[in-house]
């Protein structure tokens, strides 16, 4: 089996390439199709684009047959296809690409994976088609990281201009610090249409990915969320979400009795000076904490790639701004969902400011009578007073999911 990153590429341009073969003796008899060659003997050579992986789990050696992969441009190649190649059993494979970003499923063929395969590194000098003169009139006028792509087959680390550092990304997963224990907080990332939704959870120093799954009903997106949270043992305050598309899904659990942090990314930050808004402030955090080695990272691709794609860009008063998802859209990217999940857990589990604080603990005594629960699942009524909410059954008003009376401060 052929495969490349577009139709026309299997069809137009190698499909079409061999067909400069079948006048030739040796192939006589042979069908030549758009994207496909038979032989006489019910040999067969196919090709397909990569967005078709769940047709490709079937390539396998036969008795007597032998199978092969052909992969171009396999630097384009989602990693999730990469996987579904790994299934397949067959006695040949040939991965070939032109290097790019350091990230993806062929970046791990050639670096991590390296001593599974025969690689090969080919740089324009070995290519008796590329002069000398070529290659030196593009060193003087191509941009560093564009000649080393182009002309020295080396992966590129860091374009200079991405919001979280690849090359710090890659030297984190390499070196990364001991795993210290610690305070547990989770982050939800709604998807909408197509998207992922993303469960990541950060204890201590160390951040993972639960689950991440894609589904159109946002109730049975609901229900595994809830559903996670009571195996992980979490309570409502050590999560998170985004309140953009999670808003009515976040109403839906607090009906359940978990009551998430809502996070605007739109929202202000801690530090307008430096950043535009919250999001902005979050990823260049993590960005700074990965770079100082601070926190542990699950190694996965698709989260790699996430992390160091999303690009900075300023505005008029010297402030950090995030690309936009529109953005990323237009530049053929996915929508960053891991990224947004393990930066939402990981920022959730700094301290905050502006909260009650163990000082404040100390005066504060709960329980009238003492032992009494402070969250007992009862109604919820505003005792005494004057007010809009007096006298009223409060016990769905998100801030105070527990029994007013019950909270006494001493005046000691």
């Amino acid at each position: 089996m052929y495969m490349s990153a577009t139709f026309d590429q299997v069809a137009t341009q190698f499909f079409a390439g061999l067909t400069r073969l079948r006048d030739m003796r040796f192939f006589a008899g042979w069908q030549w199709l758009e994207s496909e060659v038979r032989t006489p003997e019910n040999g067969f050579l196919y090709g397909r684009a990569s967005d078709v992986s769940g047709h490709i789990e079937g390539v396998h050696d036969q008795v007597g047959s032998p199978a092969g992969l052909l992969i171009d441009e396999a630097k384009t190649i989602k990693s999730e296809i990469i996987d579904t190649l790994d299934r397949c059993v067959t006695t040949f494979r040939l991965f070939m690409s032109s290097t790019g970003p350091a990230s993806g499923g062929f970046y791990q063929i050639m670096t991590a994976k390296a001593h599974l395969w025969r690689t090969f590194r080919v740089s324009s000098d070995m290519c008796p088609h590329v002069s000398a003169a070529e290659i030196e009139a593009d060193r003087e006028n191509l941009k560093d990281s564009v000649f080393r792509i182009k002309h020295a087959a080396e992966w590129l680390y860091d374009a200079g201009d991405s919001m979280i550092s690849l090359e710090h990304v890659r030297g984190l997963l390499a070196d990364a610090p001991a795993v210290v224990a610690g305070k547990v907080t989770a982050f939800c990332d709604f998807a909408g249409p197509g998207d992922q939704s993303v469960l990541a959870l950060c204890d201590g120093n160390c951040v993972r990915i639960v689950d991440a799954w894609v589904h159109r009903d946002t109730m049975h997106s609901v229900g595994k969320f809830l559903s996670w949270f009571r195996k992980l043992g979490l309570s409502g305050y050590q999560i998170g979400g985004d309140e953009g598309y999670g808003h009515q899904l976040m109403d839906r659990m607090a009906e359940e009795g978990y009551y998430l942090q809502r996070i605007n990314n739109g929202s202000p930050a801690t530090k307008p000076n430096l950043y535009v808004n919250l999001a902005a402030e979050w990823w260049s955090v993590v960005g700074e904490k990965i770079e100082r080695r601070e926190i542990v990272l699950p190694p996965e691709e698709k989260l790699v790639a996430q992390l160091s794609s999303r690009r900075k860009f300023y505005d008029s008063k010297g402030r950090e701004r995030l690309e936009s998802k529109a953005d990323m859209r237009a530049r053929g990217l996915e929508s960053p969902d891991l990224a947004d999940a393990v930066i939402g857990a990981v920022m959730l589990n700094e301290p905050m400011g502006g909260g009650i604080t163990t000082k404040d603990l100390a005066w504060i005594r709960f329980g009238s009578p003492p032992g009494c629960p402070l969250f007992d699942n009862e109604p919820i009524e505003w005792g005494g007073g004057s007010g809009e909410l007096a006298g009223q059954d409060v016990s769905t008003v998100r801030r105070y999911p527990f029994r007013l009376a019950h909270l006494l401060i001493s005046s000691a």
